[in-house]
């Protein structure tokens, strides 16, 4: 439970941090638009045209200093949730990311690509200081246009500012793409868990119903006390196992919902939005595309599973009350039609768990070799 802790504040701050990047690659290419073109003072107007161009550039490069240094944190903290996260004593931390275990190779992956998302953050954030700078120098010399070659100056200002910015630009696309990555691994991660975890419930239900099967198959009697008495006992024991395998179709269910779900956000440009559906995923992730598709249909084979279990559940409950009146006029007969619908309803839901599980043991192949 602690280890499910961590990784899940560590896959939100890889989620928030993928989502600052993006901001930032955004607002430094809009700032791009406001400073390619010359300024110049000697013309009033044209001096305040170049006035309210560097205005609108400076509130985007400040949105992303901003973001940039929310983004170094929050990859920062993410760095730090794995090194404490997986050491025997949490107050403590690892000494390097090489020592996370084998079960955590997702989030080693993830934190490898942060730290170069890191230092990207930091050279982007150095190169947009640096072009703010030059913008100042710009707004200062527009006010003093009488100076001797002041639009020479200007656009040798400008053009410093175009090429740190340009500069900035080219590491957030860098580290926009590694941070992207590293949500990436993070949502696939947590998929193919969920994945993996389903098949083995639906494994878990097969061999519960194998196993009741076994207990009904045999005629029951309420005539004579001591077969009434062994019909109770099988009956229990067989309930005991259809419980199990609803309990199990149940989890099967919620599991493979919440893969569904994780890759309808994990696979969309924006992870607070969705997909429509699991057939939009991009080439990219053909191996949870394939595994999704399996999984809507096992989750159609758990509901008539699930429906055929309880079915078999309520027969047997009418056969233990049967069996508390033997004297009923022609007991045996209405045990024996109940138990008859009992298999009946048994013998669909196996059917359809076998459909289920093959599904979803083919949905982990899909995802047991996906990077």
């Amino acid at each position: 439970m602690a280890a499910e802790a961590w990784r899940a504040r560590f896959r939100e701050r890889v989620v928030e941090a993928a989502g600052r990047w993006e901001r930032v690659r955004e607002g430094l290419a809009t700032a791009l638009a406001h400073v390619t073109s010359p300024m110049l003072a000697a013309d009033e107007e044209a001096a305040a045209a170049a006035r309210t161009r560097i205005q609108l550039a400076m509130g985007q490069l400040e949105d992303a200093s901003r973001d940039l240094a929310s983004a170094m944190s929050l990859m920062k903290a993410a760095d730090l949730l794995a090194l404490h996260g997986d050491s025997v004593n949490p107050s403590t931390f690892l000494g390097g990311i090489g020592h996370l275990g084998a079960q955590y190779l997702a989030e080693r992956i993830a934190v490898t690509k942060l730290r170069e998302a890191w230092e990207d953050a930091r050279d982007a954030y150095t190169n947009v200081e640096w072009c703010r700078s030059h913008l100042d120098a710009i707004l200062l010399m527009l006010d003093h246009p009488h100076l001797p070659s002041v639009d020479g100056l200007i656009e040798e200002e400008r053009a410093a500012a175009d090429g740190f910015l340009q500069a900035a630009i080219g590491r957030a696309e860098l580290g926009n793409e590694r941070a992207v990555d590293a949500r990436q691994d993070a949502w696939r991660s947590r998929f193919r868990e969920r994945v993996v975890e389903a098949a083995e419930r639906w494994e878990s239900v097969g061999e519960s119903l194998a196993t009741a099967l076994t207990h009904l198959k045999s005629p029951m009697h309420a005539g004579d006390e001591e077969e009434a008495a062994a019909a109770r006992t099988r009956i229990q024991l067989a309930m005991g196992e259809l419980v199990d395998a609803s309990r199990n179709l149940a989890s099967a269910m919620s599991l493979m919902k919440v893969a569904e779900l994780l890759a309808l956000h994990g696979g969309s440009v924006n992870p607070s939005t969705h997909l429509g559906e699991i057939s939009l995923l991009g080439d990219q992730y053909l191996a949870e595309r394939n595994a999704g598709i399996k999984l809507l249909e096992a989750g159609k084979d758990a509901r008539k599973a699930y429906i055929s279990v309880d079915g078999c559940r309520g027969n047997l409950d009418a056969i233990l009350l049967l069996l508390d009146h033997p004297r009923v006029p022609c007991v045996d007969d209405f045990i024996e039609e109940e138990l008859f619908v009992a298999g009946d309803n048994l013998q669909g839901a196996i059917g359809n768990a076998k459909l289920g599980t093959e599904r979803a043991v083919g949905a982990r192949q899909d995802v047991s070799g996906a990077n």
